[in-house]
């Protein structure tokens, strides 16, 4: 057989292994805080466009800045999940973000907006050029 034949037959073998295992792309994934990252700003770091991230009761002190990923950032409710700003930043800053990204489930507390009219602005949550839904906060 010649090298161009084998070429040829292994790489249509890798493309139908591809196929059957989905295509070769990754599918959403679900990240758990703090089971599977310590922090919600871990969580975001880590994930892709199209996961979703859980986070469990509790209180987090951070001050989140999520961009440009579509994703599901979901607490366990209003009242139980909360962001504390820690009087710093915006609770979470949301930048470039698509319409398909959804936060929902969190109080956001003790955020700090800063910066001059009109960015004196977003203490709880801050979007910039973001149209994301946000419910049950």
């Amino acid at each position: 057989m010649a090298l161009v034949e084998l070429i040829f037959m292994a790489t249509g073998l890798l493309a139908a292994l591809l196929i059957a295992a989905g295509g070769g792309g990754a599918s959403p994934a679900t990240i758990d805080v703090p089971a599977d990252q310590p922090t919600i700003q871990a969580a975001i770091n880590a994930a892709n466009s199209g996961d979703t991230i859980y986070v469990t009761a509790g209180t987090y002190y951070e001050n989140l800045v999520w961009t440009t990923k579509s994703l599901q950032l979901l607490g366990a409710g209003a009242g139980v999940s909360i962001v504390d700003g820690g009087a710093a930043a915006s609770c979470l800053a949301i930048s470039e973000v698509p319409s398909s990204a959804r936060v929902e489930g969190f109080t956001f507390t003790n955020g700090l907006a800063s910066g001059a009219p009109p960015a004196d602005a977003g203490g709880g949550i801050y979007l910039d050029n973001s149209p994301v839904t946000i419910a049950d906060n």
